[in-house]
This record gives C-alpha cells, sequence and structure tokens, in this order.
C-alpha cells in the first residue's frame, strides 16, 4: 500500500516507479496537485503507468484542493486502452476543482465526494451504476456521461442537486432516468438505443433552453410533450426514422429560435403552424425525405409559405455524416 500522506511526497521525487509491478492499492492524500494532469505535488513527471501498475485493483484521491484534470488512460496506435488495465474500484474525496476523471476500462466502483461543479465521466465500460454519493456534490451544475455501454440508470437524488447542463451519450444500456429537479438549461441525449421514453420531468423543465436528442430509436419523439419548454431556444431531433412531421407542442413554444432535423428519412412534411413560430431564426433540414425539399422549393413548395419568414434556411436532401456536435457549455 503506497500511502504518501500529509505531504511526504518529496521523497519519491526521484524515485524508480518500476518497481512497484505487484501493487494492489496506492492511496495519495494531501498531496498538493498542479493543473497538469502529469503533476502530483512534486512529482512532476508521472511517466511509464501502463508498464508499472498493471495490477493496480484500486486508487484513492483524496485532499488535493488543485487538481483539475487527471489522465491516466491514453490510446495507444491501435486506438485500445491500455493504461491501469486492472483497476476496479476509484475513490475520489475532497478534490473540489476536479473537473475530468481517469479512465478505465476495468472499472466497477467509484466513490464521488466534494467534486467540483462540472463532472466528467468517460469510457468507463464495465461501470453499470453510478455511485449514489453523487447527489452529495452539492455543487454539483454539469454532468456529462459518455461511452459507459454497461451503464443502466443515473443515481436517484439528483432532484437535490441543482443540475443545469446535462449531457448522456453512447451509453448502450441505459434504459431510464431519475427525476433530475427542474433547473435545467440543457439536455442532451446521443446514442443511447435502450432509452424506450424520454423522462416525464422533461415537460416541467421550464429553464430548458438547448435540447438535442439523438439516435434514441425506441423513443416515440412525436409523442413528447415539448408544449410547457416555455423558455426553450434550440432543438435538435436527429436520427428519427418514424417521424414524419413535427410534434404538435412545438406550436407552443415560441421562444424557439433554431430548430434543426437531421436523418429523420420519413420526415415529409411542415405544419402550416410554422409561419406562427415568429422567433424562429434557424431552420436545418438535412438528410429527411426527398418529398421534403420538394415541398419546401422557394416560392413553387407546398410547405414554402411555412417557412419564408425564417432568415436562415438549410436544406441539404443528402448529408456526409460527421461526428456529433453538441452545443452546450460543459466544457
Amino acid at each position: 500500500m503506497l500511502d504518501p500522506s500529509d505531504g511526504e511526497c518529496q521523497g519519491i521525487v526521484n524515485s524508480d516507479f518500476s518497481g512497484f509491478i505487484s501493487l494492489r492499492a496506492m492511496s495519495l492524500e494531501f498531496v498538493r496537485i498542479q493543473a497538469r494532469p502529469v503533476s502530483v505535488g512534486r512529482l512532476k513527471h508521472l511517466r511509464g503507468v501502463a508498464q508499472i501498475f498493471t495490477s493496480l485493483e484500486e486508487l484513492e484521491l483524496h485532499n488535493m484542493p488543485q487538481l483539475e484534470e487527471w489522465s491516466l488512460v491514453k490510446e495507444n496506435v491501435g486506438g485500445q486502452a491500455i493504461q491501469l488495465p486492472s483497476l476496479r474500484k476509484f475513490s475520489i474525496e475532497r478534490c473540489p476543482k476536479l473537473m475530468r476523471l481517469p479512465l478505465s476500462l476495468s472499472l466497477e466502483d467509484l466513490v464521488l465526494r466534494d467534486c467540483k461543479e462540472s463532472l466528467h465521466i468517460q469510457f468507463i465500460e464495465k461501470l453499470r451504476s453510478l455511485p449514489p454519493e453523487l447527489d452529495n456534490l452539492s455543487k454539483l451544475t454539469a454532468l456529462e456521461v459518455r461511452d459507459c455501454v454497461e451503464l443502466l440508470s443515473l443515481p436517484e437524488g439528483l432532484e437535490k442537486l441543482s443540475l443545469k447542463f446535462i449531457t448522456i451519450a453512447f451509453c448502450g444500456n441505459l434504459n431510464s432516468f431519475p427525476d433530475v429537479g427542474s433547473s435545467l438549461i440543457n439536455l442532451s441525449i446521443l446514442s443511447c438505443p435502450s432509452l424506450t421514453t424520454l423522462p416525464n420531468w422533461l415537460r416541467y423543465q421550464t429553464s430548458l433552453q438547448e435540447l438535442f436528442i439523438s439516435d434514441c430509436p425506441m423513443v416515440e419523439i412525436s409523442k413528447v410533450e415539448f408544449h410547457n419548454l416555455i423558455s426553450l431556444r434550440s432543438l435538435t431531433m436527429w436520427g428519427f426514422p418514424e417521424l414524419t412531421s413535427l410534434p404538435e407542442g412545438i406550436h407552443h413554444v415560441s421562444t424557439l429560435r433554431k430548430l434543426r432535423i437531421v436523418y429523420c428519412k420519413n420526415f415529409r412534411t411542415l405544419p402550416g403552424w410554422m409561419q406562427h413560430l415568429t422567433s424562429l431564426q434557424t431552420l436545418d433540414l438535412e438528410g429527411c425525405h426527398p418529398d421534403l425539399f420538394l415541398q419546401c422549393k422557394k416560392a413553387s413548395g407546398e410547405d414554402w409559405q411555412h417557412i419564408a419568414h425564417i432568415p436562415r434556411l438549410v436544406l441539404e436532401r443528402f448529408r456526409t455524416p460527421i461526428a456529433f456536435q453538441v452545443s452546450n457549455n460543459l466544457l
């Protein structure tokens, strides 16, 4: 057990860590961390982690008030994560500035206490649930969870927080959302194919300004209740093959300024009430049914009169796939 407590890291500044090939648990307490992820107090170059700590199963980072980012895993030429291959349990406590977590594909147990306002969790493939202590992070306002393919749900109790930004992306087994309160400004849900419905609490998000929903094929997006989203300014619906026209509730979202419908291959017509969305500044229709673009043809299309008032129109029948770009304030 390596435990350089009370800042006693000075004696190992130039130590050779290559001898700890069987190290199974390491605790770093009261260590002064600089902003760089390679800096642990006076230990400025933590190199060769992949080759050194291959048997490490538990790691604790406690009392590091300046730690902002700690990245122990990076990809090799083949694109596979190679560092800390045995790490199962990771505990982080009293690291108030921490924004990004170390990544380990083998991680099964994550403990968080007293961290920063913004929290990013990514590429933890075996993680099935987030720690219940998440609701104790009273300052947390932004949560991003990506590429946690075994994650089933978010923890209960998030409504105790004042979350303003949530991004959940590429979590293939996620099937439910608990209540997250009513303070959201930005919500992005991308590529969660096991999700069958959007959470009921979405209808109560009267402060929500941006909503991005993509590639959740089991969600009936046409049945989503949009009419209570009285502050919504930007809406993106991406990858819903069953969507044929706009959900009726959007008719009541008078604040909407940007609307994107992308890769909804059966989306073919625009409702007449579109002309009443007088705040709309941008309409982006891409990769939808060919009939839609005929009907939106300037002057001659049947739907042209519904959208002629919109200053910026993007109408593209075919679209080259690109990486998702979510506009939010998480980073």
